[in-house]
């Protein structure tokens, strides 16, 4: 699943500080809420890795498959910026 994928992307520092939430985002996975996962971890990305291109894609590509429109075109808006 590319969420996992994206969480496996974050760095261990980034991991082990946001340890709590990435349990509780698991949780959202697990019972299929998978909008309050992607909007978790993007906010993880934003705040800590906003310039991992690699995290970036994958969240793209989330985005793309939950027909999450606004925040693809954000996402694509900050990797043309890192380009």
């Amino acid at each position: 699943m590319l969420l996992e994928k994206a969480q496996d992307l974050l760095s261990p520092e980034v991991f082990q500080e946001h340890e709590i939430t990435l349990t509780q985002m698991a949780d959202f996975i697990e019972h299929n809420e998978l909008g309050l996962a992607f909007v978790w971890l993007k906010s993880i990305a934003e705040e800590s890795q906003w310039d991992s291109v690699e995290l970036l894609n994958t969240l793209l590509l989330a985005a793309e498959n939950m027909n999450r429109t606004d925040d693809g075109n954000a996402l694509r808006q900050r990797l043309r910026e890192l380009a």
